[in-house]
């Protein structure tokens, strides 16, 4: 097997309000997405509708994948 290094830094935002920057948290990374969820629960809460009009707004083509 040829070596490698893999680097994948993470960034964890938490609290009241923080989905709504969104829009400006991705501004720098690209122009589309893969959104990954469960079946039901976050569909069921809209976050997943939010998180995909978020994105939207913020001209960022997203593809929603549920069925984990």
């Amino acid at each position: 097997m040829q070596s490698f290094t893999y680097y994948m830094p993470v960034e964890i935002f938490f609290g009241q309000g923080e989905l709504e920057k969104l829009g400006s948290l991705t501004e720098n990374l690209g122009k589309k997405a893969l959104l990954v969820t469960g079946k039901k629960s976050m569909k069921k809460l809209g976050i997943t509708d939010k998180v995909m009009k978020l994105l939207e707004s913020s001209s960022v083509e997203a593809i929603l994948y549920d069925n984990i």
